[in-house]
């Protein structure tokens, strides 16, 4: 025992002196500027480009692009230097007149050369930064309307001029790569993007920049979700002969660390598999041990995926030599090998921090916990539809076929959804049609209070049961993806249907509150409650359209301020159009009759009386804004306008038939309209 203890001491001290060793003899650092013979080839040809650029020598950088798509060169990675010959050649200021001075020298070129893909490219390129400088570096909140304006005809612009130069003999892998950023900032769907990244794949495996781009299009603050660009690397590695798969893999996580963004790269369970990315590093070096430029890059990865081990291995073969362009500063690249030599703290891991570890759910797990939420929905929402027909049934003094209803449409909910209580309520109605209030109504109208109060809780419950219904829906994705984003969750469940399947449950659910509220007594009591009146088709029409072309009007001349949140919130919308029978019954039918009946009708007639003609119009309208509150100040203003101009309506037929079909017709437009954006 006690030679035992007297060699663990040795073998401590020994650690302890060869660790200081070690660090005490460490080179100096010695920077690098030329990495390997592809990397000066690289300097000399970005040098060469700017030279012709500056001289405006158009037939020089025909000349330059025409050799480099012969050669094929590419940097280590895989970037080709065909790629730093356009980012070169093409550089647009931030600030006018400067940016419109350049447009002009490739605007020329273009124009002067139809039939040379370099000018073409050029041009498409310079129209693209150009819209991306319109639009500015920030989250789409802060992009001006003018911002989106300019951007999006630019960008339409830019597309054009690649279709036309897809035509020409020539073809060019620049090409694609520009198309990539078209794409990006035109939103193209996901099938239509990555079908377009495959077929510049299928032409030109080697051009590294389609696959760095493509990662940046699947990233969640873009067109993605988390753990998107990790799985598409991963199928496009899988795909190579099965001795290649490891070094792709390593070559394509290169490419992903090019993105012109930090913290992106994360080595974790369903992110980043760096065992795999080690093993292509490995077999990298073993042919080609001396390249500097893979070591470097080998390095930094390890440190980002805390590997101490791999990263002093590398440090003992590359010394002291350091990229300048690879470290913050000196000191950083000496905090590195201190970790890697001694611990400490990692610098790229402070840069980088890991983020929370995912939890893991089956498939099975998953719809298991969809089938409970369904199950536990459907039986809320058959509660609180019973709840209200065994109201119905009490004013009536029905209580025994309340109580029935009530209770079959606690089974119809929890075993097929709340919507399945309208066969429940259509037997109650049957039953009490010819039955009248055997005590007397509540008079109508009630006090102007009573009126706001039965609005605010009708309009509120609405919005409420939405929210509450979808947020139901998130769970299970929420649990599989811990960390995703929960707007990229809202716009999934909006492609699917979902969240309009619940605007048209909470119609139902507020329509049976809203009988509650009115009481009537007979078919008269209906029409005078909530405005179900006849009325004379001709001036009816004649102010429909009056009214119509209006708002029209003010949507027309608002629409080149609208806001970017009102413009996200339209756009969140539109995404309903993949699910279009839900998403045309929901915008353009339960939405318009559910909110026309409540302030068109309940609350105008409960407050003409007591407010005038003005006040019925504008007070409604103001809460009518207030229920779409999602929109940005242009959106609101929109809305108030449109609410104020239903209740004129409203006002000068003495009907809510022609503001409900106004309503109607306004959504079903906006339906129609996102349905043709979508091909669909």
């Amino acid at each position: 025992m006690k030679t035992f203890a007297i060699r663990l001491l040795c073998a401590v001290l020994g650690w302890i002196v060869v660790g200081f060793a070690s660090a005490s003899e460490l080179p100096p650092a010695e920077a690098v500027k030329v990495l390997s013979p592809a990397y000066a080839r690289y300097l000399d040809v970005v040098s060469r480009t700017k030279q012709l650029r500056k001289a405006g020598d158009t037939a020089g950088l025909e000349a330059l692009a025409a050799e480099l798509r012969q050669s094929r060169d590419a940097l280590d990675g895989g970037t080709w230097l065909l790629s730093h010959f356009y980012g070169t050649a093409v550089l647009i200021p931030d600030e006018e007149p400067a940016a419109g001075e350049a447009m002009m020298f490739y605007e020329t070129w273009a124009k002067e050369r139809p039939e040379n893909i370099t000018a073409q490219v050029c041009l498409a390129k310079a129209l693209t930064s150009y819209a991306w400088t319109a639009r500015g570096t920030g989250w789409a909140r802060t992009v001006t309307p003018e911002g989106w304006r300019l951007m999006e005809e630019r960008l339409d612009r830019a597309w054009d001029v690649l279709e036309r130069a897809g035509e020409l003999e020539e073809e060019c892998p620049g090409w694609f790569e520009v198309g990539q950023s078209v794409g990006l900032g035109q939103g193209w769907e996901r099938e239509d993007y990555l079908g377009f990244v495959q077929d510049a794949i299928a032409r030109e495996p080697t051009y590294g920049r389609y696959y760095t781009n493509a990662c940046y299009w699947l990233l969640p603050r873009w067109h993605g979700e988390e753990g998107d660009f990790e799985k598409w690397i991963a199928e496009q590695a899988d795909s190579q002969p099965e001795d290649k798969r490891d070094w792709q893999y390593a070559r394509l996580v290169w490419m992903a660390n090019m993105m012109p963004v930090k913290k992106e790269l994360v080595f974790a369970h369903g992110r980043l598999d760096w065992e795999r990315t080690k093993r292509g590093f490995e077999a990298w070096l073993a042919s080609d041990p001396e390249n500097l430029n893979v070591r470097f890059q080998y390095t930094g990865l390890a440190l980002l995926a805390g590997d101490r081990e791999t990263a002093r291995a590398q440090f003992d073969v590359t010394g002291g030599k350091y990229f300048p362009g690879t470290w913050k500063d000196v000191a950083q690249f000496e905090q590195a090998r201190k970790f890697a030599y001694e611990g400490g703290v990692n610098p790229r891991a402070a840069q980088k921090p890991q983020p929370k570890p995912r939890r893991e759910i089956t498939p099975e797990a998953k719809a298991k916990v969809a089938l409970i939420l369904r199950v536990a929905g459907g039986f809320m929402g058959g509660a609180l539809a019973g709840a209200c027909l065994l109201v119905l049934a009490m004013q009536r003094r029905e209580t025994t076929a309340g109580v029935v209803a009530l209770l079959a449409s606690l089974v119809a909910g929890a075993a097929f959804g709340t919507l399945a209580t309208l066969v429940p309520a259509a037997a109650l109605y049957l039953f009490l049609r010819r039955k009248k209030l055997t005590h007397p109504p509540e008079l109508f109208p009630p006090s102007g209070w009573m009126v706001l109060l039965w609005v605010v809780v009708l309009a509120g419950a609405f919005l409420v049961f939405q929210v509450g219904a979808v947020a139901l829906s998130m769970i299970p994705s929420l649990l599989e993806g811990a960390g995703a984003m929960s707007d990229q969750v809202v716009i999934a469940l909006s492609r699917d249907g979902t969240v309009f399947r619940q605007i048209v449950l909470a119609g139902w659910l507020c329509f049976l509150g809203l009988l509650i509220a009115c009481r009537p007594q007979n078919r008269e009591g209906w029409q005078r409650i909530l405005g179900l009146h006849g009325l004379r088709w001709g001036p009816a029409i004649w102010w429909t359209l009056g009214v119509g072309l209006a708002v029209t009007g003010v949507g027309y001349f608002a629409e080149p301020y609208m806001d970017a949140q009102s413009r996200d919130a339209l756009i969140m919308i539109a995404e309903g159009v993949h699910s279009p029978f839900w998403f045309f019954l929901a915008v353009a039918v339960v939405g318009p009759v559910h909110e026309e009946l409540i302030f068109r009708g309940y609350a105008y007639s409960g407050w003409i009386t007591k407010m005038g003609v003005w006040g019925a119009i504008l007070v409604p309208a103001i809460l009518f804004t207030l229920c779409h509150i999602q929109y940005g100040w242009v959106g609101l203003l929109y809305v108030f306008v449109m609410g104020s101009a239903l209740g004129f309506l409203r006002w000068k037929t003495g009907s809510i038939y022609p503001s409900l079909a106004l309503h109607m017709f306004a959504n079903l437009i906006h339906c129609v309209e996102a349905a043709v954006k979508a091909g669909i």
